[in-house]
C-alpha cells in the first residue's frame, strides 16, 4: 500500500508540474511570472533603500565596533525569542544573518549597490561569455 502511495504521490506531482509550465508558456502565465518578478524587485530595492537609511541614521559608517555590537544585540534577542535557532543550523544560520547585518551596517554603500543592481532594468544586463 505504501509503495502505491509514493506511484500516486509521485504522478499527481508530474501533473502539477505539466500545469504549471504549460500555463506560464501562456500569455496569462507569463504575465503574471512577469508580475511576480518585478514584485521581488520592488522588495529587494526597498530592503536596499532601508540598508543603506539605517546606515545613515544610526551612524555606523566605518564604525566596526559599532556595528558588531548591533549585530551581536540582534543575534542575543534571536536565542532568546526563537527557541528554534539554539541548536545546528538554527544557530550558524542566525549568526550569520547577524554578521551579515553587522557588515551592511558598517558599509552601507553595498545596500545602496544592491538597490541599484536590482533596479536595473533586464534589457540593460548583457551576459557576456
Amino acid at each position: 500500500m505504501n509503495a502505491l502511495n509514493k506511484i500516486g504521490g509521485a504522478l499527481l506531482a508530474a501533473i502539477l508540474l505539466i500545469a504549471v509550465i504549460s500555463g506560464l508558456q501562456t500569455g496569462t502565465g507569463r504575465q503574471a511570472a512577469t508580475s511576480v518578478l518585478d514584485a521581488g524587485r520592488s522588495v529587494l530595492s526597498w530592503v536596499g533603500d532601508q540598508i543603506s537609511r539605517i546606515g545613515g541614521n544610526v551612524d555606523t559608517a566605518g564604525n566596526l565596533g559599532k556595528a558588531l555590537v548591533i549585530g551581536l544585540i540582534i543575534f542575543v534577542a534571536l536565542m532568546l525569542l526563537f527557541p528554534g535557532t539554539r541548536n545546528g543550523r538554527g544557530f550558524a544560520a542566525s549568526a550569520f544573518l547577524c554578521l551579515l547585518i553587522s557588515l551592511l551596517l558598517f558599509q552601507p554603500s553595498i545596500g545602496t549597490s544592491l538597490r541599484n543592481a536590482v533596479s536595473m532594468s533586464p534589457a540593460g544586463t548583457m551576459l557576456v561569455r
